[in-house]
């Protein structure tokens, strides 16, 4: 269930082919087993419960997600929900990978697939997902929460404590180590 404080989004591409919300689960409804939503609401610390009824799927809803790191799967164009650069103004879709490509999505982390390119331009955010009229706490997020390491993951997201050659992730970026 949705806790106080908390709204769920779904997301769809409308007939203009742009990302714009489909469905709306408010304060005490219930998310569908298995689909993946947006949280929006003020910065804080929510507790979700597990509801006795499973609430109704949004078959409209492109969102995706798993429950471990994986790698994208269910179209031919992805987008990671991201900032660029730490900023959260800029909060949005964007390409997780070079042309759109697959690439590795951590654990409860939203993507969007689609078999085409959307015509937000390539990378570019596709939507400003939370320009509902006035501020929340999504636009005034600090950033001292999202600090960088220097941690090195490989490309199915496992912490690697000493590198060899090939190709890392290094503070969400590929690095190839000569």
């Amino acid at each position: 269930m949705v806790p106080t404080g908390l709204t769920a989004y779904t997301f769809k591409v409308n007939s203009d082919n742009k990302l714009e919300i489909s469905e709306t689960i408010a304060t005490g409804e219930t998310i569908a087993k298995d689909q993946a939503v947006i949280l929006y609401g003020a910065t804080g610390t929510y507790e979700m419960n597990v509801a006795d009824v499973d609430g109704t799927k949004d078959a409209n809803n492109i969102l995706r997600g798993f429950d471990t790191a994986q790698l994208t799967t269910g179209g031919s164009v992805y987008y990671r929900l991201t900032t660029k650069g730490y900023d959260p103004s800029t909060i949005g879709f964007y390409w997780g990978a070079e042309n759109g490509g697959a690439f590795t999505v951590g654990a409860h982390k939203a993507y969007v697939a689609v078999d085409t390119e959307l015509t937000f331009g390539a990378g570019a955010r596709m939507a400003d997902l939370f320009s509902f009229g006035e501020a929340t706490g999504i636009s005034s997020m600090q950033n001292s929460q999202f600090t960088m390491s220097n941690e090195v993951y490989d490309l199915q997201g496992r912490r690697v404590a000493q590198p060899t050659k090939g190709l890392y992730i290094v503070n969400g970026k590929k690095m190839i180590m000569k």
